[in-house]
């Protein structure tokens, strides 16, 4: 069941830096402001193994290229381009207020209305929908598709049955993710429009501990490793090295989430978490079980070392923690994996506490 990630380019760059109408026939490069806003999204696809494709314009294909790290190849979909917006190619919207004032005023209460000449949501929609779907029939893996706004707005349009009378429209800012979920023919929308930035609120955290029938004790655990998590995080900014507290802090309220799930709780929560548009924050809780120290030291050092530092509710030593798990190593590849585990800490700790003095 392959997730499709729908990223809107970075913001391009137009003549004296103006709002243009900009469809399928404008070709502008990214600005500097598109490069970053492009630049923010490689880490919320670290540790992903996806497909990527973009469209045919240049703001697509330079926001594809910040992403294709490695060998990773790009591939270029007609299907992904923008919508056509006809007579309106072009012009500043100051422009079109001014020459089609009776349209631009209906289009405001009507956002189907398309400009003279454009193309229709429905032929946007069913555009982008086949070609999502022969896409992910053909990857069978998650998808990163860069793509445009007016195009996933039509695609979301037909998806989530929307009344573009009386249903708002729905924002898509530059470098913003949007998420689709794909099984037996069919798409499904789980998140829209998320920033990189983006964290679950309190609310939301607390719907995810319902939803994955978090157990009391475990939501115990989580709330005392999330204040040993922020105190490290405060100890190391007075040392430089700044992390974001919104992240670490959700990160931390949530690693444990899947915990009924075993093993594999730190994937489940993560696949939850990335169906959310929360990247970055599923990527900590993914790591938090192993993770090799490198640098610099991110959110998730401090998460892995702060849940090895919490038994339950208890503050404990490495050794003491450690030594207390080590009883539920039942196999010898169980034994060795705790032993790595337990290393990992040792020097993710040094290193923390090396920078903290």
């Amino acid at each position: 069941m392959p997730g499709i990630f729908l990223v809107r380019h970075g913001r391009p760059q137009t003549p004296d830096n103006r709002r243009y109408c900009l469809g399928n026939r404008s070709d502008f490069p990214l600005a500097p402001e598109g490069l970053t806003q492009s630049s923010a999204l490689i880490p919320c696809f670290s540790g992903m193994e996806y497909a990527l494709y973009c469209s045919r314009l240049r703001r697509s294909r330079e926001t594809a290229e910040r992403l294709a790290t490695g060998k990773r190849k790009i591939s270029v979909s007609p299907g992904l381009d923008e919508i056509a917006v006809g007579e309106w190619e072009g012009m500043r919207f100051e422009a079109i207020r001014a020459r089609y004032p009776e349209l631009y005023a209906r289009r405001g209460r009507n956002w189907a209305l398309m400009p003279p000449g454009g193309e229709s949501l429905d032929s946007g929609a069913t555009r982008m929908e086949t070609t999502l779907r022969e896409i992910a029939e053909r990857e069978g893996s998650d998808i990163v598709a860069i793509t445009h706004e007016g195009a996933i707005r039509a695609l979301l349009w037909k998806l989530m049955h929307l009344d573009p009378r009386h249903d708002a429209l729905i924002r898509l800012p530059y470098g913003s993710i949007t998420v689709l979920r794909y099984a037996n023919g069919a798409f499904a929308v789980t998140a829209t429009g998320k920033s990189p930035d983006d964290i679950p609120s309190d609310e939301e955290i607390r719907e995810l501990w319902r939803l994955c029938a978090t157990p009391e004790p475990v939501r115990a655990h989580s709330l005392a490793v999330c204040e040993e998590a922020l105190r490290i995080s405060t100890s190391l900014q007075r040392d430089g090295i700044i992390l974001s507290p919104g992240r670490l802090r959700a990160a931390a309220l949530l690693h444990d989430m899947a915990r009924r799930e075993g093993k594999s709780h730190p994937h489940k929560a993560a696949a939850i978490l990335r169906a959310r548009g929360y990247l970055q924050v599923a990527r900590i809780v993914e790591l938090h079980h192993d993770i090799t120290l490198s640098e610099p030291i991110s959110e998730a050092h401090v998460l892995f070392l702060a849940d090895k530092r919490m038994y339950g509710t208890k503050k404990v030593t490495l050794q003491e923690r450690f030594t207390a798990s080590m009883g539920k190593c039942l196999t010898k590849d169980a034994v060795l994996a705790h032993d790595d585990r337990w290393q990992q800490a040792l020097a993710i700790e040094k290193a923390i506490t090396n920078r903290v003095k």
